[in-house]
């Protein structure tokens, strides 16, 4: 489970991935009928830590 709410939807604990690395972590979340909801990638600098976030929303 994704517990901090990166798309910032007002939901945590949503389903989904992470993994950690030396520095940086990914993440992707989906929705409850298994379609991507939103990834992503933390990036720490040591002195600033950056946050992207792609959110996807289907037609």
């Amino acid at each position: 489970l994704i517990d901090i709410d990166y798309d910032q939807d007002g939901v945590v604990n949503e389903p989904g991935y992470f993994s950690l690395g030396a520095g940086s972590t990914a993440f992707e979340a989906y929705r409850e009928d298994g379609k991507l909801k939103f990834t992503g990638y933390t990036v720490d600098t040591g002195n600033y830590t950056y946050l992207y976030v792609i959110t996807f929303q289907a037609r």
